[in-house]
């Protein structure tokens, strides 16, 4: 009898802690259901309740810094390897929708793309000497 308690004991331990989230300063998290699917609330710094089935996706909501090597055509033509940095911080008011449209690969899925398309852009318009040179602080 004393048997059956304690691994009942232990068990109910076991599920709580697993049922334990800690989101660290400077994150945020969205809450999935595994009855009901996402929460439309955030959770902000702590220690977080929810049932061991459930999931808490954590997000970074400081300053980010990124960078992404390019290869592109100058204006005449002429290959050019650039590094690009790109500074970034989520929107705490839309993580909601940031997590439910793009999910935790948001910067794979549009930042990254974006810079890349823009750097490309841009890059394009001038020569290898003017991007090296004179052009530099402009873009």
């Amino acid at each position: 009898m004393k048997r059956g308690r304690g691994l009942l004991v232990v068990a109910a331990l076991a599920m709580k802690a697993s049922a334990c989230v800690n989101i660290d300063s400077g994150h945020q998290g969205v809450k999935w259901r595994a009855i009901g699917g996402t929460v439309d609330e955030t959770y902000g710094e702590g220690l977080k309740f929810m049932f061991p089935w459930d999931r808490m996706y954590v997000y970074s909501v400081r300053l980010l810094d990124r960078k992404e090597n390019l290869r592109i055509l100058s204006r005449n033509g002429l290959p050019i390897e650039l590094e690009l940095s790109v500074r970034f911080r989520l929107d705490t008011a839309n993580l909601f929708s940031i997590h439910t449209d793009l999910g935790p690969d948001y910067y794979n899925e549009i930042i990254a793309p974006t810079l890349r398309s823009e750097g490309r852009k841009v890059a394009g318009r001038y020569l290898p000497e003017e991007i090296y040179s004179t052009k530099r602080e402009t873009l």
